[in-house]
């Protein structure tokens, strides 16, 4: 049912792709707005999604990454200024922006490589190229016979994407191939895109009417002689810079220049009415800014972890306000634009963050109305006290009583932040409260023993160096340090999972208390784990194992810059405290402690020398502790849902990257991709059943992808797998398919069709080595996948016995003793008779040559003498003046299918027998079609042979079963 769901909601997505395009289409002939006016944010924030995904699959590297990613940066600045003036958008301003953002999409396409990781998640670039179809639809940049092509590709694409997910396992190779045909379908489109139409832009009209402007705000005395002059000056600045308009940039130096001009001309508005600029209030900016990031907080438009990092970018600004006011009576004109400078390009981050995919945060009202509806269901389920419930649902009424007092307030975004923390902070408590459903533990003491007896035997062979065995062994003692803190936590009666202590955060109490209930009595003889202790521990170790796995396969560790570090531990703070996973105490002595290294680093930067390897080597394991540190304490805090997603999306890239890197063989990606759907299946089912997902289930899915992702650092190869030429390839299984023509297995019919098929994968083959570079490791591992799947084909078609012919020799013997037969019933001249016989010499010459030219026929030479032995075969039968009267085989066919239906009414034969010859009665029916369907059509000699046939089956079914009686 689940996989059904899936394909119909593909089908209505392409249907709704089809239908934007085809109304895009429509409503570009009759758009008169002036062109170029579209949501600059979301352009944006797409084009962030294609530079994300061309990152990830490997296609574009870092530093060609952070080019683009300056450039965009450039156009929200731009953006920004824009707003400040004018608190919006004009359409000259909008148009500049959106051909900025068209070369910034033509720069990233021409930097792209050829794609090395597959991209699961489809629908979001197949939405990419939809909005990039619509909008160059709208604005008239693709004609109409172009727009229908690239449609007619985007369903094409569409229809493979459907096939492929129709049996319900799409594979890493599947995903793969519509990738790259997505890719070849964005480049197309980048191609085929004009140039953005500008409107005529009048800049002589536009300075003779500011002059004439200027002129009658002298002579009506709103504007003095000085101030005109110094008006003029400026006027002759812009009449300067309209004389240098030459060359290709001439439209995009004219729109410049035009929106110089709108802006003088506000300028020069504001002098003839008297009225000044307006005086930017960064309070009011400020507060507006706070505003909206509480408001797309409440609904469900920003996570709590984005609302804290934008917020605390915005206290950031505020502090920098109070450094500049320190001293001063009021801040100056110029301190005033910086500060509004920098809330505006806050602002345009916000909306562009608002745009992109929404992180599993429903908003407050949703999210309150979940958590009512978790706790329910979880007493329905017992999987909740009564009693347990009733202190959630209390202390859900005060959170909900805070909200309404904070929203009758206006509140802040801190304020909100804080609610929503506490929102959190009680899902966790439901979290760990409610009872586990069964499942199996992982036994700790055996796993801890084989990894240390591999990590010995590893060393001790030479298969790991001592500085990567000297880590694998220090995780493996926190770990076994951890496993220790939890024993030497228990109470003597053994009572609870471990003390609570200054450090706790505040929901560990529930997780004592649901440790308690875990065990089996009351009393406990001896200290040992939970369940949900063992999952943690268990996880620790696989990370551990995988580690392991990849130092002896001599797997490259992905090691990030130290800056990058830095910011992925800042960012997990960020989440870890806004989540409520992390208290107050907490975050502040992690946090102090990652300032610390970022101090530290900073200075060693600055010094003289520049930093050292040692200093570097120092920094890095400071980070490596701090992030160890960091994540032990979110795992044994509670695992988000969007955790979960974040690794089975980096499991599925590890294992795209091993297959494309040639690490991995598709057997085993593919069983790896099918383990990880199993796994994403189960936490489907948990998180719709009963009661949600409890913290021990969601322990318990986190730990096997954690398991499975140390059997994909297992199963990756040192050393690249080497894949088939496909060139040679390609010629081996024409080859095939000739041999298979050559010998009557394959019919014609059946031979050009599959030659059909090679030549298109052929064509595929040459556009990929024609893309610049030749064809990379992932185009070659498709290619070989589908001449995989055409070979297998050719061989079930050929090992098919319903349909065999003659094979070419076998052919040649029969017309020869149908000539002798013809000459001796005088139905054939002798003269005729010679002529045949010259004729079926030159083909066997032919045939003779073919074969000793190369390595046996190839798919054209068999198809000459099969075509050549055809017409040879029809002149015997027209020389001959054969005009027999073929068998009514049809007429047999349904005869024999009577006497079966009255034979098994009568319980003469067993339905065993009498399938068995329905079978047969079909095998005879296709092979009298393959016969027809040949060029030589349905011959005597074999309706005679079919006829034959039929007799036998009727003869056969006068044998009774020997049992005598049937039952039914």
């Amino acid at each position: 049912m689940k996989r059904l769901t899936g394909i119909v909601a593909r089908v209505v997505l392409w249907s709704t792709v089809t239908s934007l395009s085809v109304s895009v289409a429509r409503a570009a002939t009759g758009s008169q707005a002036v062109p170029g006016i579209v949501d600059i944010d979301s352009r944006q924030r797409l084009l962030e999604i294609r530079l994300s995904d061309a990152v990830e699959s490997g296609r574009l590297g870092t530093a060609q990454s952070d080019e683009i990613k300056r450039l965009l940066d450039g156009i929200s600045l731009s953006e920004a200024q824009y707003l400040l003036r004018d608190r919006r958008l004009k359409p000259w301003e909008c148009l500049k922006l959106n051909l900025d953002l068209d070369h910034v999409s033509k720069t990233l396409e021409s930097k792209l490589g050829d794609r090395q990781l597959a991209s699961m998640d489809i629908a979001p670039r197949v939405f990419d190229i939809t909005v990039r179809l619509a909008e160059a639809a709208r604005n008239g940049r693709l004609t109409r016979q172009e727009l229908a092509d690239l449609r007619q590709k985007l369903q094409s694409i569409a229809a493979l994407d459907l096939m492929s997910r129709s049996d319900g396992a799409f594979s890493y190779i599947d995903a793969l191939t519509v990738s790259l045909a997505l890719d070849g379908l964005s480049s197309d489109l980048e191609r085929l895109l004009d140039e953005r139409q500008l409107p005529t832009i009048d800049l002589d009209k536009s300075l003779s009417e500011l002059d004439q402007k200027i002129a009658a705000g002298v002579e009506s005395g709103k504007l003095s002689n000085d101030v005109a002059e110094s008006l003029r000056a400026d006027l002759k600045k812009f009449a300067g810079s309209k004389q240098e308009l030459q060359g290709s940039l001439a439209g995009q130096k004219a729109l410049s220049l035009a929106i110089d001009l709108e802006q003088f001309e506000d300028i020069l508005d504001q002098k003839l009415s008297g009225k000044s600029a307006p005086d930017l209030d960064i309070q009011t900016l400020t507060s507006q800014l706070d505003s909206d990031i509480a408001k797309a907080l409440v609904d469900g438009r920003l996570s709590p972890p984005e609302a804290l990092r934008l917020q605390s970018e915005l206290n950031c600004i505020v502090a920098h306000k109070a450094e500049l006011a320190a001293g001063k009576p009021e801040l100056s004109q110029e301190d005033k634009q910086a500060l509004g400078l920098e809330l505006e390009v806050l602002a345009v981050r916000l909306q562009r963050t608002v745009h992109g995919p929404r992180l599993a945060w429903p908003g407050i009202d949703s999210f309150q109305a979940g958590l009512d509806q978790r706790i329910a269901s979880a007493v329905q389920a017992k999987r909740l006290t009564r009693d347990e419930a009733s202190t959630l649902l209390a202390q859900a009424d005060v959170l909900a009583a805070k909200e309404k007092e904070l929203r009758a307030q206006q509140a802040t975004s801190q304020q909100m932040i804080s609610l929503t923390t506490g929102l959190e902070v009680l899902a966790a408590k439901l979290y760990r409260q409610m009872q586990d459903r069964p499942f199996a533990a992982p036994d700790i003491d055996a796993r801890q023993k084989e990894l240390d007896r591999r990590l010995s035997a590893a060393l001790d062979q030479g298969k790991i160096s001592s500085s990567s065995a000297f880590k694998i062994k220090s995780e493996l003692e926190a770990v076994n340090d951890l496993k220790k803190s939890y024993l030497s936590a228990y109470a003597p009666a053994g009572s609870g999972i471990r003390a609570a202590s200054k450090d706790t955060a505040p929901d560990k109490k529930a997780h004592t208390e649901m440790g308690s209930r875990e065990s089996s009595s009351k009393t406990v003889v001896a200290a040992t784990l939970t369940n949900r202790q063992k999952l943690i521990v268990g996880t620790l170790l696989e990370r551990a194992a995988a580690h392991l796995s990849r130092s002896m396969n001599g797997a490259p560790e992905s090691v990030s810059a130290l800056e990058q570090r830095q910011k992925t531990i800042s960012d997990r703070l960020t989440e870890g405290f806004a989540l409520g996973r992390l208290d107050e105490p907490q975050w502040v002595s992690l946090k102090a402690e990652l300032d610390q290294i970022a101090s530290q680093a900073a200075n060693y930067r600055q010094s003289q020398d520049g930093l050292t390897a040692a200093q570097a080597l120092s920094l890095s394991d400071r980070l490596d502790t701090l992030g160890n540190k960091l994540e032990q304490q979110l795992l044994d805090s509670f695992v988000t849902v969007g955790e979960l997603d974040l690794k089975r999306r980096q499991l599925s890239l590890s294992i795209g990257e091993a297959l494309a890197c040639g690490r991995l063989t598709i057997p085993n990606a593919d069983s790896l991709q099918k383990d990880l759907e199993a796994i994403t299946q189960a936490e489907i089912l948990a998180r719709a059943s009963s009661g949600s997902m409890s913290f021990g289930e969601a322990l318990k899915i986190d730990f096997e992808l954690t398991r499975l992702n140390n059997r994909l650092a297992r199963q990756a190869r040192q050393q690249p797998l080497a894949l088939a030429d496909v060139d040679m390839r390609l010629s081996a299984i024409e080859n095939q398919i000739a041999g298979g023509l050559a010998s009557g297995r394959l019919s014609l019919e059946e031979t050009k069709r599959l030659k059909y098929q090679l030549d298109r994968i052929g064509q595929i083959n040459a556009k990929y080595r024609s893309s610049g570079g030749g064809s990379s490791y992932a185009e070659t591992l498709t290619l070989t996948q589908d001449l995989d799947r055409l070979g297998h084909t050719v061989l079930q078609q050929m090992r098919d016995p319903r349909a065999t012919l003659p094979d070419i020799n076998q052919r040649q013997a029969q017309l020869i003793a149908r000539i002798k037969e013809s000459v001796s019933a005088g139905k054939l001249s002798a003269g005729d008779a010679q002529e045949l016989r010259e004729n079926l010499d030159r083909i066997e010459q032919s045939e003779a040559s073919f074969r000793v030219s190369d390595e046996g026929l190839n798919f054209w030479e068999a198809v000459t003498l099969v075509g050549d032995l055809d017409g040879l075969s029809a002149r015997i039968d027209r020389l001959t003046h054969k005009a027999a009267v073929l068998p009514d085989l049809d007429g047999r066919r349904a005869q024999l299918q009577q006497r079966l239906t009255r034979e098994l009414a009568a319980g003469k034969i067993s339905p065993h027998q009498a399938l068995r010859l329905r079978k047969e009665i079909k095998r005879i029916a296709l092979m009298e079609v393959a016969f027809r369907n040949s060029p030589s059509g349905l011959s005597p000699q074999q309706a005679m042979t079919l006829s034959s046939e039929l007799d036998k089956l009727g003869a056969g079914i006068k044998q009774p079963e020997q049992s005598g009686k049937m039952r039914h």
